[in-house]
Parts: C-alpha cells; structure tokens; sequence
C-alpha cells in the first residue's frame, strides 16, 4: 500500500510529520503539494459553489482539498492506493485497513451520519471512477457543487465501501485508534494561538447571531466568530502531536530552519515551538 498525503505550503511541516508516521510502519508515502499543479492553482481566485452559495476559491489553509481527486491519476501503484489530508497521523500499522479492501472496483472510505467523508480513501488506483480534468471543470463552471463533489454524490452507491472510523478518528484518541485526524482545524496543535488564515463558511445571520451571543455573554459558536487558533481540547491528542513532532525532528525529517521559517510564515505558531524538545532553542 503507497500513501499520499495531499498538502500545501501552509499544512507542510504537518504533512512531513504525518509522511513520517507512516514510515515508522515500513510505508512508502509520497507528498503531493497543491502549488505544483497549474490545472488547479489556476483556478485560484475563480468562483465554485458551496452549498448552492458563489464563493471564491482561495489559495488558503484548504487550497489543496481538490489534490484528492487528482491523485488517483498520478499514483502508478500496482497495490490499493491511502489518500490522506495532511492531518492525519498513524498512531497504529495501518496494515489492517487492507482486510476492509475485499473489491478493487470500489472506493473505501469512512462514513459520518452515513455520509461518506474523503479525508482518509482507500482505492485502486488504475481503476477510474472519475475524470479529474471534467470534475473541476465542471466545478468551476458551476455545475457541480462542492458540497456534493465531497460527499461523493456523483458516484453511486455501490462503488462505495465502508471503512471503520478508527481510521479516521475525528480528534480523538482511544483504544482502537489507527489513524488520527484532527479535523478541526481551530484546534490543530501547531497553529495554537494563530490568527485563522482559513475562510469560513458560514451565513451572515449565523454569523450576526453568534456575535450577539458572544457580546452578551450567551453561549455561542466559537468556530463561526473565532479569530484565532485554539488549543486542542483533549490533552491525549496534544501530547501525541508533540510526540511525533519531536521525533520527526530527531530523524531530522523536519529541521530547526524549517520550524522557526514556518514560525515567520505563520505556519506555525511559537506558542507549540516551546513545547518541543529542541536543542538550543
């Protein structure tokens, strides 16, 4: 089984980080960077749909969503093909995602309120289920919508198969844990304290209300009116991170230089630098 794991400048350092994780296991896995591909950076700046409503591609934190449909047809593996977002890290071999790959004909993936979720995909790679070039033109010609692009709706449902959420557990660590995504992206470990460089995707009135709430001291939604970069709400997840960070660091898969340049950029912030294990600091 080959990994790829989708990134773009802003989410690299994490996208070495998970590389790394599944290396740990004896994977081969291969980053694919979105500013490397014309046929979609061309598109920055163009208008999509997104739940029926005209927003604007922008070349942000999630510039790289669409690398999930393009991969299929750069893989040239013989074996099923892992399809990653850069968040995802391997806490356990995922060997075992293989034993839920019994059609090669199908896309694996995991399901949410029986919704499939394209985060974590396993598939075959000389199989075509779709044409990139006529998905996003269609997408930018608004066509199609990127709501139901991600949830798979073109596909039928028999081309889908079931993965278990432990291979995509949602900020969560337990017991059966094989791959950790930390899907929120307000509470990524190393962005805590950040200003948010990701555009949300949210009504006006939701919006409005949510300030209201926040200015008279009601409960309210953080990740709708949030400024800024969190902390992870579960300490198992913060302390994993930091884990593997620092070990990529040891094996020098990242370095001194690309932390502290990924600081000035705002990729990362100082606050988590200061709670790796970096000699000379």
């Amino acid at each position: 089984m080959k990994i790829y794991i989708q990134s773009n400048r802003f989410q690299g350092i994490a996208a070495k980080v998970s590389s790394e994780t599944f290396n740990s296991f004896g994977y081969s896995s291969e980053i694919i960077y979105v500013e490397k591909f014309n046929e979609i950076t061309k598109y920055f700046g163009h208008k999509y749909l997104r739940k029926g409503k005209k927003v604007i591609f922008k070349d942000d934190l999630q510039s790289f969503t669409l690398l999930r449909f393009l991969i299929p047809e750069l893989a040239r593996s013989e074996d099923p093909i892992l399809i990653i977002d850069p968040d995802v890290f391997a806490i356990k071999d995922p060997i075992s995602i293989l034993k839920n790959v019994k059609n090669n004909q199908k896309l694996y993936c995991t399901f949410l309120n029986k919704i499939p979720r394209t985060e974590v995909m396993v598939l075959n790679s000389r199989n075509r289920l779709w044409d990139f070039n006529k998905i996003i033109k269609d997408l930018f010609d608004l066509k199609i919508d990127y709501h139901d692009l991600f949830k798979l709706n073109f596909l039928d449902d028999d081309l889908l198969g079931k993965l278990d959420n432990k291979y995509n557990s949602l900020d969560e660590i337990n017991d059966e844990t094989v791959l950790l995504h930390t899907t929120n992206r307000r509470t990524q470990p190393w962005k805590e304290g950040l200003k948010i460089d990701f555009e949300v995707h949210a009504t006006k009135f939701n919006i409005l209300l949510n300030n209201i709430k926040n200015l008279v001291g009601l409960n309210h939604n953080k990740d709708v009116i949030g400024k800024y970069y969190r902390k992870h709400q579960n300490s198992e997840v913060n302390e994993f991170i930091i884990k593997i960070f620092n070990n990529a660091y040891k094996k020098k898969i990242i370095t001194k230089d690309d932390l502290l340049n990924s600081v000035k950029l705002n990729y990362i912030s100082e606050n988590f630098i200061k709670k790796l294990t970096l000699a000379d600091k």
